[in-house]
Formats: C-alpha cells, sequence, structure tokens
C-alpha cells in the first residue's frame, strides 16, 4: 500500500516539474458563482477549475499560477468570508494531473487489489468504490486528476449509517467541514482529541 501512494505522489509531482500550479481555498461563496470566475479565465486561456466540493460555500479551487493570481481579485469582489491561497506544491484534483492519472493507472494495472474487506468512499463519485477489479482501479486512479466530492462521500456514509467521523490525518480541516455538512453527529480530530457536534 505504501508503495502505491508513494507511487501516485511522484507522479502528481511530476506534472509540475516545469510548471507552476497552486490551490485556492473560498469561502462563503455559492458554487455557481465560483464556476463562472473559472469559466471567465479558462475562455480567456487560462486554466482554473473547482478541485474540492468540500461543503456547501466551501471549494478549492485548482490551477495555473497565472489563473490564481488573476482570480484572487475576481473572488473577492464577489465578497466572500475568505480566501486564501493553500501552502501545496502543485494545482492538485484538476485536468493538469491527466498525465499522473493516465500513468498511475497503467501502473496500477499490474497490481493485484482486490476486494476491500469494508467499503471504501469514491471522493470521485461520492459513493463507494466499485468492487470489481478493473472498475476500482480506474475509479482510484480518476482519484488524482478528478475534483475530490469530499461532501458526497460524507452524505454516503451518513446513509449508511455512520454517525461517528475521525479524522486520523494531519490538523482537523476535515473535521470542520464535518460540522457544516451534518451538526447531528460526532466530528473529531484523531490529533486533537477534541470535538464538534
Amino acid at each position: 500500500m505504501v508503495d502505491i501512494v508513494h507511487t501516485r505522489a511522484l507522479l502528481m509531482d511530476d506534472c509540475f516539474a516545469e510548471r507552476r500550479g497552486a490551490m485556492l481555498a473560498v469561502i462563503g461563496l455559492s458554487l455557481p458563482a465560483v464556476e463562472q470566475v473559472c469559466q471567465e479565465l479558462q475562455a480567456d486561456g487560462c486554466f482554473l477549475a473547482v478541485s474540492n466540493h468540500n461543503c456547501v460555500g466551501q471549494y478549492s479551487l485548482s490551477g495555473e499560477l497565472a489563473a490564481m493570481e488573476r482570480a484572487i481579485p475576481r473572488l473577492a469582489a464577489l465578497q466572500p468570508k475568505k480566501i486564501q491561497r493553500l501552502p501545496v506544491a502543485g494545482a492538485w484534483h484538476c485536468a493538469l494531473l491527466d498525465e499522473a492519472e493516465r500513468r498511475f493507472l497503467a501502473f496500477l494495472g499490474g497490481l493485484p487489489l482486490g476486494r476491500p474487506s469494508l467499503p471504501v468512499c469514491d471522493n470521485v463519485s461520492g459513493g463507494f468504490l466499485p468492487e470489481d477489479d478493473q472498475e476500482m482501479k480506474r475509479q482510484l486512479a480518476r482519484q488524482v486528476a478528478a475534483p475530490v466530492q469530499w461532501e458526497a462521500c460524507m452524505q454516503t456514509l451518513l446513509r449508511a449509517g455512520c454517525n461517528e467521523f475521525i479524522e486520523t490525518g494531519f490538523g482537523k480541516v476535515l473535521t470542520s467541514f464535518g460540522f457544516f455538512i451534518n451538526r447531528k453527529v460526532l466530528h473529531r480530530s484523531f490529533h486533537d482529541q477534541g470535538s464538534s457536534g
């Protein structure tokens, strides 16, 4: 598993070896408003796209550095609650990673993954990963360049009966999104042992 994650990271990093990408968090605007800014910049030849659907009113954008710099004043004019550049090394979860997706799928093709012992949420569809080996590999590869559907994944887990969510990665960003998705269940971060909900 560690080799798979490491290979994925290397392939993603390769996409930004000779170009600069960036990410931006936008809080307090509607999805159509954010998408409109992206479409306007794309019409001008700059790539920018919504890359994370975290919760209502909280989206991340990924794209070329020049597009990001042009997007900030346009988004600010719409009076969001917050705009923040994200401290990341590339423009993750967007079409600028199509080559990494293709190469990762080829890498996965040679591995026997097998059926998961527990259902695993797919951040591309927002549902569960398919059980078929080839289809699962396609979805895992798509996660490299497709927008993350975090809120849809959370809704899938809620419908499946989950009522406690523990964030095990660094920090508590996903825990804070959970509060805006459903306040009736427990959301907490493993690292701070705090909770909300």
